[in-house]
């Protein structure tokens, strides 16, 4: 996960993590993810391309999320769209 801008002294970040193709994520509509609480996607970039996100996009193996996330909360999005542990 790359943080982009801190904000508030570091309490929130904007930040962008690409979908790793083992994913939690990968292959399933924004409506079927349990993102953190304190998380917003503010854009999908998906081969140069900038999508804003709704319900019905499906996330690719690749696509770039940018995310605003409260600290405490980073970890759980990296979860999610970073590499699956087995």
């Amino acid at each position: 996960m790359m943080t982009l801008v801190k904000l508030r002294k570091g309490l929130f970040s904007v930040v962008e993590e690409k979908v790793h193709p083992t994913s939690i994520a990968a292959g399933k509509s924004l409506r079927e993810l349990v993102l953190p609480n304190d998380c917003v996607l503010m854009a999908i970039i998906r081969k140069g391309e900038l999508l804003l996100p709704h319900g019905d996009l499906v996330l690719q193996p690749a696509d770039e999320a940018i995310a605003l996330v409260h600290a405490s909360q980073a970890a759980q999005l990296a979860a999610l769209l970073g590499k699956a542990r087995a």
